[in-house]
């Protein structure tokens, strides 16, 4: 070596050895660039993603910790708390680090805008630990970490749940800057793992939350009458609520607030001083308490009007409320819904912003995504609330008007604040929500006659939807060139996870001329088939020819790369199950990488003008528990533009009535293109967020590998240039094209509500 002085060299040479499977002499050159360079954690660093690779957790840990230890190496802090070794450290194994090796506390990273994690005193542990949060270097506050943490302890990373923190950084991103917060103890000034933490830039929140409101319209749109039930709430917050109706750009409306038995002296002289300021409000009062539901329907008797506005007594609407779903009721639409900002106690204490997608009725099913701000057609809406339920009976009423409706609108934009605190219903009672929930969604299923049940998630307000499999053999087509090991693997899971009897294998050899390849191919005649493929790659063309050649009177077809690896029994069968479903025309499950992060987990239109996967690289495993993502979308049945080709199932005769892939696209966009023509017939694409598999694809390609082929970009991008500028309707137009779910254009002037027809009742 002629630079043997030299780290970068070093460092070099240590990737080199790696990529080549020669993992001790990578060892031995990242050991020598952690002894030059011993401040920085990039050698310790590296030697851990060896030891992981080597399968040996508690040596990674080690090194890992000796990262973030010299230079608070963030990627190293990030691997303490993610994936495999999170629930390594909380193992028996771990017991092998030291007292000085532990880890007592960690930031986990940004839950909208409010940064979270948790810590708590091993000599001390019924004493909430206190923590400094600093912003480029300033302390700009204190927080005690005293939320409840039940899955920390579970894990046994600590010995008492009340460990939690959450800090809002909604003060500190009005100028739209990246921001580095660091989070350290009070007692010893010691950063938590993964501190400091780095976040990009929050233009958009920023945008939103400096934005200039118009001044109030006449009457022009719609008359809307909001309901709010009010029963002993701090006058403060009521006065908020008071503020955000008076405040409405557009004056179609009507208040009725009903007063359901407050004691409170001063908020009931309130409430009188507030219908005598404006005429278009409404007090009614019970006397004796009723209930939350019961004061609802008396407001709905006395409501005016085409819709009728739910708006809870410590919640506010955001000005532009009114006019923006006044707009979206000009489309005829019967329930009407926006999106929310979640807060703290305090209103303007932003915590995120729930950007969500157009009407999915199995994504409501998975995590009721939204329940305010509803906005229901009045004649509907009187049915009324269900007023014996215990808890979910806001939940309830969506899904009867789900039932009713003919058309849902989502309307973009934030039109409500939506303040949560560790008093609210919601928050003491989970336990008797989820059952509240699971008990209305089962009414609803029967209602519609839907052979298909729900069971709870693994985290709160998330469900499991599960489908009847009507069964029936899959025909699965794999292409391949050469590669006989990641074939090999391929298959093997197959028939590790799948029946032999419901499977019928096809491999499409395209000019392969390897001899192992051959000789794999040999030994299995008896449950795989081979189609030969000659000539230039044409990835559309290969399919089609399979389909053909092979359907017969298969009812279901898989197409499938070779570089997928099934990991667990019973994933088929979910595919399956919602495949036969007469409304959904292609379904696709959750992909990820061999170092556990998503992959693929569903396709929306936008980015550089072309689609992109959705939520790439998050982890899948955050604190031992699979991580919901954005709106809890990664364990949801939803509904998406499009699936990865690398694993799509359809029914033949939605595969063969639009016509196949499209033959002039021969490497990229033709699953997507496949599924947007199959959309446009009408039926539903579904990612399947309980069925994940591996994909051996490189993390490293851009754009899924497909802007590497612009003739066949090109084409995609004229054929759907309408539908690309237009807006995906699964991905709301508020969130960034460029960095995946990150609020980035919130200028509510242009945004357009998307309607979606209500599930008609063949749907199972």
């Amino acid at each position: 070596m002629k630079r043997p002085a030299h780290a970068a060299v070093w460092l070099r040479l240590g990737n080199m050895l790696k990529e080549s499977g020669r993992l001790e002499e990578a060892d031995r050159a990242y050991s020598e660039v952690s002894r030059l360079m011993p401040d920085a954690g990039v050698g310790p660093r590296m030697r851990a993603e060896l030891s992981r690779r080597r399968g040996d957790p508690l040596q990674a840990c080690r090194y890992y910790i000796e990262a973030w230890r010299r230079d608070r190496d963030p990627d190293a802090g990030f691997h303490l708390t993610r994936d495999d070794l999170i629930a390594f450290l909380a193992s028996e194994q771990s017991k092998g680090l030291a007292a000085h090796e532990r880890i007592i506390g960690a930031v986990e990273g940004l839950r909208g805008v409010a940064i979270e994690g948790w810590a708590w005193n091993p000599d001390r542990p019924a004493d909430p630990v206190a923590l400094n949060i600093s912003v480029a270097g300033m302390i700009v506050g204190r927080v005690q970490a005293d939320l409840v943490r039940p899955d920390i302890v579970e894990l046994g990373l600590s010995d008492v749940p009340v460990c939690g923190f959450s800090f809002g950084l909604g003060p500190f991103i009005k100028a739209g800057d990246a921001l580095s917060v660091v989070v350290e103890r009070v007692d010893s000034h010691a950063p938590l793992a993964a501190s400091p933490f780095d976040i990009g830039s929050m233009r958009g929140i920023a945008q939103w939350l400096e934005r200039a409101v118009p001044p109030p319209t006449e009457a022009g749109g719609p008359m809307i009458s909001i309901i709010t039930p009010v029963h002993d709430v701090d006058p403060a917050w009521f006065a908020e609520s008071v503020q955000g109706v008076l405040r409405q750009t557009e004056a179609s409306w009507r208040w009725i607030i009903v007063d359901d038995g407050s004691s409170n002296a001063d908020l009931k002289s309130l409430l009188r001083r507030t219908a005598a300021q404006d005429h278009r409000i409404t007090l009614i009062t019970t006397g004796e308490p009723q209930g939350t539901a019961a004061a609802i329907n008396i407001g709905l008797r006395a409501a005016e009007g085409d819709y009728v506005l739910f708006l809870d007594h410590d919640d506010r609407l955001e000005p532009e409320a009114i006019r923006l779903l006044s707009f979206a009721a000009s489309s005829g639409a019967d329930v009407l819904y926006g999106d929310e900002a979640v807060t703290g106690r305090d209103l303007d204490d932003l915590r995120s912003i729930m950007a969500r997608p157009a009407f999915s009725w199995r994504y409501y099913l998975s995590h009721p995504y939204f329940v305010h701000p509803v906005c229901v057609r009045r004649t509907l809406a009187l049915a009324g609330w269900d007023d014996t339920l215990p808890a979910s009976a806001d939940i309830d009423f969506v899904l009867r008007m789900i039932d009713a409706a003919q058309n849902i609108a989502h309307q973009p934009g934030v039109l409500y604040r939506w303040r949560t605190h560790a008093d609210s219903s919601g928050h003491r009672l989970e336990d008797k929500v989820t059952g509240a929930t699971l008990a209305a969604m089962g009414r609803h299923l029967q209602r519609r006659g839907a052979a298909a049940r729900v069971t709870a998630g693994e985290t709160f307000n998330t469900y499991r939807l599960d489908t009847h499999d009507p069964g029936g053999r899959v025909l699965v087509i794999i292409p391949t060139k050469d590669r006989a090991d990641l074939l090999r693997q391929c298959l093997s899971s197959l028939f590790s996870t799948c029946r032999a009897e419901d499977l019928d294998i096809v491999v499409i050899d395209h000019d392969s001329r390897e001899l192992e390849l051959a000789e794999l191919l040999s030994s299995m005649t008896h449950c795989v088939r081979v189609m030969r493929f000659s000539g230039p790659f044409n990835y559309s063309k290969m399919n089609n020819l399979a389909v053909s050649a092979f359907a017969g009177d298969h009812r279901f077809v898989l197409f499938l790369n070779n570089d997928i690896q099934a990991l667990d029994v019973g994933w088929l069968e979910r595919l399956r199950a919602l495949a036969s479903q007469e409304d959904v025309g292609a379904v696709g499950p959750i992909l990820i990488y061999p170092d556990n992060r998503i992959q693929h987990a569903g396709v929306f239109l936008g980015p550089g003008g072309y689609a992109e996967h959705a939520m790439k690289f998050e982890p899948l495993v955050v604190n031992g528990r699979r991580n919901p993502g954005y709106n809890c979308s990664l364990t949801a049945v939803r509904d998406w533009s499009a699936v990865t080709g690398a694993c799509l199932m359809m029914r033949k005769n939605v595969f063969q009535g639009v016509g196949g892939f499209d033959e002039s696209l021969a490497v990229g966009f033709n699953d997507t293109d496949l599924c947007l023509r199959v959309r446009a017939q009408g039926f539903s694409v579904i990612v399947d967020g309980w069925s994940v598999l591996m994909h051996h694809e490189s993390a490293t390609r851009s754009s899924s590998g497909q802007l590497a082929h612009p003739e066949d970009a090109a084409y995609f991008a004229e054929r759907w240039a309408g539908l690309i500028s237009a807006g995906d309707p699964w991905y709301n137009p508020m969130l960034s094209l460029d960095r995946d779910h990150q609020v980035e254009h919130p200028d509510v002037a242009t945004l357009r509500y998307r309607v979606t027809k209500a599930p008609g009742k063949a749907v199972p």
